[in-house]
């Protein structure tokens, strides 16, 4: 149960931030490009860390790696509340990019030391589903705020800011360390085994689905918020709101998908998922 509660109580907040990442660099005065420059940035640093991660939590453990991460996330999100400037916010992306991507490798990578092969699979879907209520929530709660009318946009960042902070106290204090100790001697050679990943067909084929996915995906997150803002002449309130109905399709999808994939072939899901994709 600690292991599921970190990425509810991580997730939460930051999905309170996720609500405005858009509105609030526009409302500090940035242009399309600050905007594009802002959620690139957060995207490419995120990738960049994936595999780093993974490989230092297996040589100095999990609980340095997370608490890690998450010194990074606030201070990501410190920046963020102190802006005044949306360069400032360039800079926050460039720091929390390195927050966001390190979390849910090293989760899984503690669920993969503590629980046995058997109840992994299972343990996988409480960790998404504990995530799941997180992202949820922080939009919900980010909405319900800006709803009062002395709630601005960086008031929230404040607030999420002091979640962070009590947070990264309470990880430092009641985690435990779950990578077990290994012989030292034993050098793990990362690079043939990172090598032989990326030759094998089926993982490029994925690849670049998942590239052409997030690719898609991102431009959409991105340009939603400023056509709401700025043709539809929508509130705040009403743009925050969106990525809780966004949350809500995901869990569904992942309450879902264990149904759908016992009865569906996973290549047909993955096409259907695409092509609904594609039409909305």
């Amino acid at each position: 149960m600690r292991i599921y509660i970190i990425p509810l109580i991580t997730v939460l907040p930051t999905m309170m931030a996720w609500s405005i990442s858009i509105i609030y660099p526009l409302e500090l005065g940035a242009d399309i490009f600050q905007v594009n420059l802002i959620t690139t940035i957060r995207s490419i640093t995120r990738i960049i860390i994936l595999v780093p991660f993974g490989i230092l939590s297996d040589r100095y453990g999990r609980k340095p790696m997370l608490l890690g991460s998450r010194v990074l996330g606030f201070f990501g999100t410190l920046i963020r509340a102190l802006a005044t400037d949306p360069n400032h916010i360039v800079i926050a992306s460039f720091v929390g990019g390195f927050a966001g991507g390190g979390l849910f490798p090293i989760l899984l990578s503690m669920i993969g030391d503590v629980a046995k092969p058997k109840e992994q699979q299972e343990a996988i879907s409480t960790l998404y589903l504990f995530s799941s209520v997180g992202m949820i929530l922080g939009p919900m709660i980010c909405t319900f705020l800006l709803t009062i009318p002395t709630i601005s946009l960086r008031n929230i960042y404040q607030i999420v800011v002091i979640a962070q902070a009590l947070i990264l106290i309470y990880l430092a204090i009641t985690m435990q360390e779950t990578k077990p100790k290994t012989i030292t001697s034993v050098a793990v050679k990362y690079g043939t085994s990172i090598k032989n990943l990326i030759l094998q067909t089926n993982f490029q084929g994925l690849f670049i689905m998942a590239f052409l996915y997030f690719f898609s995906r991102s431009i959409i997150t991105t340009y939603i918020p400023i056509i709401a803002q700025s043709d539809l002449n929508l509130t705040n309130v009403e743009i925050a709101s969106f990525t809780a109905y966004h949350s809500c399709a995901v869990v569904l999808i992942r309450i879902s998908s264990a149904t759908f994939l016992t009865k569906v072939p996973i290549r047909r899901y993955l096409i259907s998922a695409l092509a609904i994709g594609g039409i909305i």
